[in-house]
């Protein structure tokens, strides 16, 4: 998991959703990263958005997206 995030009170944290549960968090700093394992959700569609939050404690959230996982 991936994301660009710009603030300008700077970005302090950043958290991914799949499914509207999180799944992972990022507070060490750019770039934005984290790993996730597909095989905790069944295969088939689903929607993942971001949050990300800044220097004052003010979070956004990016747009939803979808996407399929295929588990062997």
């Amino acid at each position: 998991l991936g994301m660009n995030a710009t603030d300008n009170f700077g970005v302090t944290g950043t958290k991914w959703y799949v499914d509207n549960v999180e799944v992972a968090a990022d507070y060490d700093g750019a770039p934005w990263s984290r790993t996730w394992d597909t095989t905790k959700v069944a295969s088939g569609s689903h929607s993942m958005f971001a949050k990300a939050r800044d220097a004052a404690g003010n979070w956004g959230t990016s747009a939803v997206i979808t996407f399929t996982v295929r588990n062997p």
